[in-house]
């Protein structure tokens, strides 16, 4: 996840969080404001970020947050889901650089 902040919680990357979303939505002069329950997990280069909303269940839907963007949009129906196809999309581009590396080795011999 190359130039993203994934966070293992606790209070004090919380609290960070948080101060980092209100300062997005100030500099954006976002109308809305973040759900009192949301849980943000994920910034991606301090332009946008992730997060869910912990009254939807314990496999609740993942929400994104893009500068400039007037609402939320819902990326997936679950949290599982989300992490499951981050670890597929990370496990092809490891695949594909192998194969590319190997490409590069037997070219230069």
């Amino acid at each position: 996840m190359a130039g993203e902040d994934f966070f293992v919680w606790n209070w004090e990357k919380e609290q960070k969080m948080l101060k980092l979303v209100r300062e997005l939505f100030e500099e954006d002069e976002f109308p809305g404001e973040l759900p009192e329950d949301a849980f943000v997990f994920l910034f991606h280069q301090g332009y946008s970020f992730l997060f869910f909303r912990l009254s939807e269940g314990d496999d609740p839907p993942v929400y994104l947050w893009i500068e400039s963007e007037t609402s939320f949009q819902k990326i997936s129906e679950h949290f599982s889901d989300w992490l499951l196809k981050r670890i597929e999309l990370h496990g092809e581009s490891v695949k594909n650089y192998g194969e590319s590396m190997m490409k590069r080795l037997k070219n230069s011999t």
